[in-house]
C-alpha cells in the first residue's frame, strides 16, 4: 500500500493529473547497497528491493522535471522541522511515503505530519480496509479511504485511480468531517478511474475466507482483495461508468450475475 504526499506550487489541477501517473517513489537520499546478501523481490526479474526503489525514485525525478518541480534537496528534508530558515529554503517537489512491510508501518501518522506543509496529499493505491486515527488537539479523527491531509484546511487531498473505493463508506468519512466541522468542500478529488467496491465484493471476501477455515489469512472482509481481482481482470466498475448510468446498470447487473 502506498500513501504520497505531495508539495507543489502548481495549481490543483495540474497537481492532480500527476497523481494520477501510477508510478512513485522515495524521495529520501537513495538507499546504498552494501556487501552483504541484498534482499531480492519475489517478481521473478532478480531485481533487489533496492534496485526497484531505484527504478521508482527515477521516474517521480522524471514526473518532477516534467511538471517544472525542482530536484529534492536537503533543504527540504530539514523543512520538516519546526525550522523558519529551512522553511524558507525549501522547494517544491515530490515525495512519496511508502510502506514496505504488509500495513500498519504508521504511514497514516508520517503522512499526517508532514501533509501539514503540503499543497496537495494523494492516495495512489489501497481500500477501506486500511484505517488510521488522528489525534489532534485532544480530538480522534478516524480515516480509511481519505488522505489524512484532509485535517489541513490549505491541502487539497487526491483519490487516486490504484485505490479501490466503496462509495458509502467514502460518503460517511465526508459526513464525518462535516460533523466534526473540518470544511472538505472542493478539498477532494476522486479519479473516475477509481474501480469500485460493491457488496458483492464483500461477501466473495467473506466466503473465501471461511473457506479456508485454520489456514485465514487474516482479511478484513472489506472486499479489497475480490475488488483488485476485478479490476486486472478486466471486468470491474469504475466511478466514471456512473457517468452514464443506463451502461453502469448493464455492467453491474453482468457483474452480480457471475
Amino acid at each position: 500500500m502506498f500513501r504520497s504526499a505531495f508539495r507543489l506550487t502548481l495549481p490543483a489541477a495540474t497537481a492532480a493529473t500527476a497523481a494520477g501517473i501510477s508510478a512513485f517513489a522515495a524521495t529520501s537520499p537513495s538507499p546504498s547497497t552494501s556487501s552483504s546478501p541484498a534482499a531480492v523481490c519475489d517478481a521473478g526479474d532478480g531485481k533487489t528491493i533496492f534496485g526497484v526503489l531505484n527504478d521508482i525514485q527515477s521516474k517521480v525525478d522524471s514526473i518532477q522535471k516534467a511538471i517544472g518541480a525542482s530536484e529534492h534537496s536537503k533543504a527540504k528534508i530539514d523543512s520538516y522541522h519546526n525550522d523558519a530558515k529551512s522553511k524558507k529554503n525549501v522547494k517544491p517537489g515530490i515525495d512519496v511515503v511508502l510502506g514496505s512491510q504488509w500495513g500498519d508501518e504508521g504511514k497514516g501518522k508520517l503522512v499526517d505530519m508532514l501533509s501539514q506543509e503540503y499543497d496537495v496529499c494523494a492516495r495512489v493505491a489501497g481500500g477501506s480496509n486500511a484505517g488510521h486515527t488522528i489525534v489532534v488537539e485532544g480530538k480522534k479523527y478516524k480515516f480509511h479511504l481519505l488522505p489524512s491531509g484532509i485535517l489541513n484546511e490549505k491541502a487539497t487531498c487526491v483519490i487516486g485511480n490504484g485505490v479501490v473505493i466503496h462509495l458509502p463508506s467514502f460518503l460517511n468519512e465526508i459526513d464525518g468531517l462535516t460533523a466534526s466541522g473540518i470544511d472538505a468542500e472542493g478539498r477532494i478529488l476522486l479519479s473516475d478511474r477509481a474501480h469500485i467496491v460493491f457488496d458483492f465484493h464483500q461477501e466473495v471476501d467473506g466466503i473465501s475466507e471461511n473457506r479456508l477455515g485454520r489456514n485465514k489469512i487474516g482479511t478484513t472482509k472489506k472486499g479489497i482483495g475480490p475488488a483488485y481481482a476485478s479490476k486486472i481482470s478486466r471486468n470491474g466498475i469504475r466511478v466514471g461508468d456512473l457517468k452514464n448510468f443506463d451502461f453502469f446498470e448493464m455492467r453491474f447487473r453482468d457483474r452480480k450475475s457471475t
